[in-house]
């Protein structure tokens, strides 16, 4: 989901921004149906005030929003309006989560740890650029746009990984590649080929990846939860290389236990052989007293992934 509505969103603010009418439209629904967060590419053509373009974009999302999506067959003058007066009144519930500052930071935090040196850089370079440049009517409407979704993504009770800010991040890197555009070329070459290398490294666990700035994956586990979710593949994949019988309880993701292994897997820690405690699981439950339970059995294997310890596999 996230996937998607960064791509539409993106693909509807740039195309727009390129004088287009048909294909912002189409997207911007498409965004939409993909979570009611890709709407907020509207603030960016408002911005522009180019209200021909705006009300021509409108009413291709009308007409895309219409046909694709079969709810809004059944009410297709307020099916937009009563869909997001519903998630108004959904009731949020915080997921566990482990983070040392203020919530309001969390976003930032991410995106300035998250980020590789090379793109801060960037931004830098971007922004000292912007200052001695004239400001353009597609610069705001890009800031605008980028400003907003961090305010309500910040207001928003789920705060449980980057991924939920991920429209924001093409815009992140646009800016920033345009800013490494506008030194010597031979600076720009260097700065582009180390970006080339931190997919390589982190492959295939890019979640994992937090920049040298606050000393990787395993040192960001002071402040940040480091890892969801990914620890039990990697043990359970072990567990079958090695052929190390026993039924599994994983502690932590446990639904996605099946994706990974064939053997069996149980929730009852009574009736578990091995139990795989997810790194991240820790962070958030670290006094449980599943989490202590395990201090009666014995540390099987410890799992480790770019760096960074991601599960603890335990057998009686």
């Amino acid at each position: 989901h996230d996937s998607s509505v960064t791509l539409f969103s993106f693909w509807s603010l740039a195309s727009f921004l390129q004088g287009g009418n048909v294909w912002p439209g189409i997207s911007l629904a498409l965004a939409f149906l993909a979570k009611p967060l890709g709407l907020l590419v509207g603030v960016g053509w408002l911005v522009t005030r180019k209200w021909k373009q705006i009300i021509i974009a409108g009413l291709c999302f009308i007409i895309t929003l219409t046909i694709v999506w079969p709810q809004s067959w059944k009410q297709p003058l307020i099916a937009v309006g009563e869909y997001l007066w519903r998630q108004t009144q959904m009731t949020s519930i915080p997921l566990p989560n482990f983070y040392a500052f203020p919530n309001w930071t969390y976003y930032p935090f991410q995106f300035i740890f998250r980020t590789p040196e090379a793109v801060l850089v960037g931004l830098v370079l971007a922004g000292w650029f912007y200052i001695h440049q004239s400001k353009t009517t597609r610069f705001w409407s890009q800031a605008a746009y980028c400003a907003f979704l961090l305010l309500v993504l910040s207001l928003a009770v789920v705060r449980t990984g980057i991924r939920y800010a991920l429209p924001l991040l093409p815009w992140i890197y646009v800016a920033a590649g345009w800013g490494i555009s506008q030194i010597n070329r031979r600076w720009a070459a260097a700065i582009y080929l180390g970006l080339l290398l931190v997919p390589l490294v982190y492959y295939p666990n890019y979640y994992l990846y937090y920049n040298r700035l606050i000393g990787g994956p395993e040192s960001a586990k002071k402040f940040d939860m480091v890892g969801l979710c990914l620890g039990n593949k990697a043990a359970l994949e072990y567990l079958d290389q090695q052929q190390i019988p026993g039924v599994v309880a994983i502690l932590g993701c446990a639904d996605s236990g099946p994706y990974h292994t064939g053997r069996v897997l149980t929730k009852d820690l009574s009736k578990a052989d091995i139990v795989v405690l997810e790194s991240a699981h820790q962070q958030v439950f670290p006094a449980s007293l599943a989490v202590l339970s395990l201090q009666k059995r014995q540390l099987l294997n410890i799992i480790k992934e770019n760096g960074v310890i991601t599960a603890y596999i335990y057998r009686r």
